[in-house]
């Protein structure tokens, strides 16, 4: 069996070009600080890969964004864990790709798209 542990490092620094294809808001509340915060999911398609990812978690609270992509529990070796769904084997990889993300979703929230779906302006009121 192949040992991801050890897993090569990425061999390019370039980033992932990153489409949103859409924006699932689920709802906005205020923090404890008084801020609006917008929680929801994102679905991306990753041009160099082909690959379509769904589900990935947000919270847009102050301008940023916080990401956290899709898991799953399970039981090893008795004890419970939490799992990605979809990870690359490399963790600079996978750091590169939440960034990219993160950049893509920071430039889609200028969007009036967005703005319409989040209700933002009504946010800051």
């Amino acid at each position: 069996m192949k040992n991801f542990t050890k897993a090569r490092s990425a061999p390019r620094k370039a980033p992932f070009n990153v489409e949103i294809i859409a924006n699932y808001p689920k709802y906005r509340q205020k923090d404890d600080e008084g801020n609006w915060m917008v929680i929801g999911t994102v679905h991306v398609y990753l041009e160099d890969y082909d690959i379509d990812l769904r589900g990935i978690h947000y919270i847009w609270k102050k301008g940023k964004f916080h990401v956290r992509f899709p898991s799953r529990k399970g039981v090893i070796e008795e004890k419970e864990c939490q799992y990605l769904v979809f990870s690359f084997c490399s963790s600079e990889k996978q750091k590169n790709l939440t960034m990219a993300i993160k950049q893509a979703l920071k430039e889609f929230s200028k969007s009036e798209l967005f703005e319409k779906q989040c209700e933002i302006k009504s946010c800051e009121n």
